[in-house]
This record gives C-alpha cells, structure tokens and sequence, in this order.
C-alpha cells in the first residue's frame, strides 16, 4: 500500500458510507435521523449476536433442542422462545438455549410472557444483549441463570412510568 492511499478497510468504510448516502437519497419520503441511527444501531447489534450467539434457522434451533422437525412443535414452542424476522429469514438467538441441556432458559419463557404486547421478540433480544444499569453496565444475557435477577431488571425497565 502506497503511502497516502486507504487501506481495504478504509475503502471498504468508504464505500459503504457512499452506497448509504446513495439509498438515502434516494428514499421518497425520506427517513429521519433518528429512525437512520435506530436502523444502523439495531443492525450493528444484530451482526454482534450473528458472532457472539448465533441467529439461528429453525433446523438448528430444533437441533439444540434435540427435537425432530415437526411443524406443531414450534406451534408449541412459540410462547417459549424468541424468534424474529431479520433479513428475509426467521431467526433464533442462540443464546436463549442451554445447549449443555438442550432447553430453552426457563427465564427466556418468563420473559415473554411479561412481554405480552409490551415489545417486540426483536426488542426483548436487543434488551438482552445490550448493556443495562440495572446490571452496572453489564448485559442480561450474561445473567441467565439468574432468573429472579433478570426478571425483576426486565419488569423495571419495561413497567417503568415516565
């Protein structure tokens, strides 16, 4: 690399930077900076839990669970785990899944059952994974096994009245 010019990297950004500049240009009406910045921290999120946890198809997320594919046993499942669409598919977070004994964290299903209509199975998952002051700045994911801990900072945060 010469002296001056970007590395791959660099251009990589760059023209990155560029093809989102030329798709908001192009959008009629246009989106504000706000839903843009949702948009891109949501997506960053997502790519953090493709790498750390896995967003999974359903194949595999029957496969942790050690169970045959059949349709009505997701039709079973639906109230027990998060799923959502991202892309153009329905994922799994993986870390909702105990793979040393093939369930679904008992706090996972407890949790969406708070939800009802409060947020989103997409939310709940960004909530999980991001940092919270009700774990001093650490996530909720990382405090699974911790059901009553979880619980109590998830009712916090999503009863909470402004």
């Amino acid at each position: 690399m010469a002296q001056g010019e970007p590395s791959s990297q660099e251009a990589a950004y760059g023209k990155s930077v560029s093809d989102l500049r030329r798709l908001l240009a192009n959008l009629d009406p246009p989106l504000s900076p706000r839903t843009v910045s949702g948009i891109a921290d949501t997506d960053y999120l997502m790519r953090s839990i493709r790498k750390e946890f896995g967003l999974l198809s359903q194949d595999e997320a029957l496969e942790i669970l050690s169970i045959a594919q059949a349709e009505h046993i997701f039709e079973r499942l639906d109230d027990r785990v998060i799923r959502f669409n991202y892309g153009s598919a329905e994922v799994y977070p993986g870390f909702q899944f105990d793979r040393s004994t093939r369930t679904v964290f008992r706090v996972i299903t407890q949790l969406l059952y708070l939800r009802q209509g409060n947020f989103t199975s997409l939310g709940l998952a960004c909530w999980l994974c991001s940092p919270s002051g009700y774990f001093d700045g650490a996530r909720p994911v990382d405090f699974l096994d911790q059901e009553s801990r979880v619980l109590g900072a998830a009712r916090s945060h999503y009863q909470a009245r402004w």
